[in-house]
């Protein structure tokens, strides 16, 4: 889609290095020559009743990501359609904002102790990060002693209960959330699994001082979440990981 752009309610002159098809030039001109004339191309329309139009008012509040109707206070579709070309996409004047504040405080800025991506600032960290934003428990799911028919002695009972369940292997397999979550992360990863797993030995090895292996070496609960995740990326039976 073009950038919104104002309409000319008594039609404007087209640009002369305005390019166009023919089609586009003959809606141009029976739309009164409002837009320049590569509005008017079919990629840059939307179909309403059937029929080719400049997008509306409200469309074009949600490609500013405004809300529907914001432009709405008694204006004309005209009116409306000026004031959004006029105006500014609120995720890029956003971050303009952003930056500004940002840059205005390069001066007061001081280095801090940990890298400032929002997902962490080594592929284990990022792993982490991703895991409990899952909010999926680590390691094998609680077992399930639920039996498919209560024990009976008498079999008449037995074999009647027996013909109405489903058999297990018409179900379909519930995998534990966690192997889910990790085939889930290959998928998703593809062949860069490879350059995490290497990556991820090479920081777990790197320094007997360092935060990571502290963790390691350690007896508390994030020892084993550091042991089991490093194991995940590391060892290329991601199954079996799982069980340490």
């Amino acid at each position: 889609m073009p950038c919104l752009t104002t309409p000319e309610e008594t039609g404007r002159t087209p640009a002369p290095h305005a390019d166009a098809p023919k089609e586009a030039w003959d809606r141009w001109s029976k739309d009164g020559q409002r837009y320049a004339p590569w509005h008017y191309d079919k990629s840059a329309m939307v179909t309403i009743g059937h029929k080719l139009s400049i997008p509306p008012p409200e469309l074009k509040e949600e490609m500013h990501q405004l809300p529907r109707g914001y432009t709405d206070k008694g204006a004309s579709p005209i009116k409306r359609a000026k004031m959004l070309g006029n105006g500014w996409h609120v995720g890029c004047a956003r971050a303009v904002i952003f930056m500004t504040l940002l840059s205005a405080n390069m001066e007061q800025a001081k280095s801090i102790p940990q890298n400032p991506h929002p997902f962490g600032g080594s592929k284990i960290e990022i792993m982490v990060n991703r895991w409990r934003h899952a909010g999926t428990d680590w390691g094998p799911a609680p077992s399930s002693d639920k039996r498919l028919i209560p024990e009976t002695s008498d079999l008449a009972w037995h074999f009647q209960h027996a013909m109405k369940i489903v058999p297990p292997t018409m179900k379909q397999v519930e995998l534990d959330p966690m192997v889910a979550w990790t085939y889930d992360q290959l998928q998703v990863m593809g062949a860069t699994i490879l350059t995490w797993r290497e990556k991820a030995s090479r920081k777990s090895r790197k320094s007997p001082n360092n935060t990571l292996n502290k963790r390691w070496s350690g007896g508390d609960s994030g020892s084993r979440m550091c042991r089991r995740l490093i194991a995940t990326l590391t060892r290329t039976r991601s199954l079996r990981s799982l069980s340490c």
